[in-house]
């Protein structure tokens, strides 16, 4: 068999596996024979990119933009010494590659296609209205309270222009690989570990909005679905920290406010993606390595 920049000689039926890896582009390429990969990790990494050619071609495009970022992020200051050869730090490289590879596989296993709604843009007054007028169901005034706290405030006017965001849904379960039960604060911590983000609090009430037929996802929510924000709490009226919450009864879609201790394992918070950092026009033509 041939060796050519990492990619294993395979039968021609895995011509199109082959192709999503070149697809990486040649600084991924040459990067990854720097590193010297162990053969277990370069198998599982090649097994995600085959199950990868079978996924919706809408779909294809998130994890290939996922795995490029991941890479640049975790590699882009090592760039000298990959290109000078300098043995030490690739033997330091070796270890960030598995982590690297273990971050691929965590994406692979437990994230969908992103729910891509638009966030920003409305005050609180008209998130109000808009909940009302679609006959979206609250528990009480808490859910008010909390949209109507300085914390939600705040975020609303720091995140006043519209943009396009990807949320994504995780399971305690999948971060940890136990069924321990954790506070929100030690689950977002490890999602952070693994290239999510915290929601901005205005996302609560906005995928509540989208996430309905009439909405922009255009898509009613399951009846046995729940979904808990992962974002920064805010403190309730009562004094209590407290996250959104979002499920659908046979009434309709609901909101409700939800504690931030002793997360179930196998509840599924929504947390946003890692966005794209912004780079001037000459980083963003310069080559990862």
């Amino acid at each position: 068999m041939t060796m050519e920049h990492g990619y294993p000689g395979r039968q021609p039926e895995e011509d199109k596996t082959r192709e999503l890896f070149d697809s990486l582009g040649e600084d991924f390429k040459v990067c990854w024979d720097a590193l010297n990969i162990s053969p277990d990790k370069e198998q599982k990494f090649f097994e995600i990119l085959k199950r990868l050619e079978n996924k919706k071609q809408a779909e294809k495009p998130v994890y290939l933009d996922y795995i490029k970022r991941l890479f640049k992020e975790e590699f882009e200051e090592f760039k000298p010494d990959i290109k000078q050869s300098n043995l030490d730090s690739t033997k330091h490289l070796a270890g960030l590659a598995a982590s690297f590879i273990e971050r691929v596989e965590f994406f692979d296993k437990i994230i969908s296609v992103p729910d891509r709604i638009t966030n920003g843009g409305r005050s609180v007054g008209e998130l109000e209205v808009a909940l009302r007028e679609a006959d979206v169901l609250t528990d009480g005034e808490s859910e008010i309270d909390m949209i109507r706290s300085e914390d939600f405030k705040s975020s609303i006017l720091k995140n006043s222009e519209q943009e396009r965001i990807s949320l994504v849904r995780v399971m305690p379960f999948y971060l940890f690989n136990d069924r321990e039960y954790r506070s929100l604060e030690e689950v977002n911590k490890k999602a952070k570990e693994f290239g999510l983000e915290l929601c901005p609090p205005e996302v609560g009430p906005i995928y509540r909005l989208a996430y309905r037929r009439e909405g922009e996802l255009k898509k009613d929510q399951q009846n046995d679905e729940g979904l808990t924000i992962a974002m920064k709490p805010i403190v309730s009226s009562n004094g209590f920290l407290k996250t959104f919450y979002l499920g659908f009864s046979d009434n309709g879609p609901f909101i409700c406010d939800d504690n931030v201790d002793n997360i179930n394992p196998v509840a599924t918070l929504v947390f946003r993606l890692r966005p794209e950092k912004p780079t001037s026009k000459s980083e963003a033509t310069e080559s990862v390595v």
